[in-house]
């Protein structure tokens, strides 16, 4: 159970399978690379696994309800093995491999992984508070999150979100939390895509920190399209993975004008 996300930019493929077609169809075909798998790297631990032979039932979560499918080694390479040369030169790819414009993370999100989000907004210093100053008046305060968070451990390793705090000159402090940047990067930025990105890009850390000032990020949500020579992709980080690969599709998707779906 987790977050699909994968980036639309109707190529022939995604035409041909509906946006919801084509969700369906990456989402079999992460599940039957089970079968081809010897060990999972689980955000940088590598887990044995043995499959049986046969099918494989999978269980997900959609829209409230709980459903039971079933994969087969067959289901990896079937219905997508034509389309897969057409993939070559995407630019909506994270990797150069077929169908790299798709991208899953797994629930639950690990604490860790929340700090380092926290920790690279902190790094951002100016520019990211006056980010959660700006999703303040836009009503992002990570409150869907934070009902998530209320489930218990299905969707967050703990039941806390991770805090950084900026000291006011007023003495005061500027708090940003887990909960905002995830309700941000995974929920509200799918939705508004081309207004929200740069908030995001600044909040993630994924322009320099020099250039994220008021004027440029004010100059960002104007005209969206002057941001994207400026991102830079995140470093790799194994035990964060699924977020380091999240965030290069971000970049794809702004680099390339296109949208962003998400599912989770």
């Amino acid at each position: 159970m987790g977050v699909d996300y994968y980036v639309e930019r109707g190529c022939a493929l995604q035409r041909h399978l509906t946006p919801p077609g084509f969700l369906a169809a990456m989402t079999r075909r992460r599940h039957a690379q089970l079968f081809a798998a010897r060990e999972l790297v689980i955000e940088g631990r590598a887990v044995q696994i043995q499959i049986p032979g046969g099918a494989l039932p999978v269980h997900t979560v959609r829209d409230g309800q709980l459903v039971e499918t079933t994969v087969t080694a067959a289901d990896l390479d079937g219905e997508l093995a034509p389309w897969a040369p057409r993939c070559d030169g995407c630019s909506a790819r994270s990797t150069d491999q077929p169908f790299g414009c798709y991208g899953f993370i797994g629930y639950p999100i690990r604490a860790a992984t929340e700090a380092w989000l926290v920790e690279r907004a902190m790094a951002m210093g100016l520019g990211a508070a006056v980010t959660v100053n700006v999703l303040d008046q836009m009503g992002i305060a990570g409150d869907h999150v934070a009902q998530l968070r209320r489930r218990g451990r299905t969707f967050f390793e703990s039941t806390e979100a991770c805090r950084g705090a900026w000291q006011l000159g007023d003495g005061s402090a500027l708090v940003v939390s887990s909960d905002r940047i995830l309700d941000l990067a995974l929920f509200a930025l799918p939705k508004a895509f081309a207004q929200l990105f740069p908030l995001a890009a600044v909040l993630l850390g994924l322009v320099p920190v020099e250039l994220a000032t008021v004027d440029r990020i004010v100059g960002w949500m104007k005209f969206p399209r002057s941001l994207p020579p400026h991102l830079v992709p995140p470093p790799a980080a194994a035990e964060h993975q699924s977020f380091v690969d999240y965030f290069q599709l971000l970049i794809a998707t702004a680099r390339g004008g296109f949208e962003l779906v998400v599912d989770g």
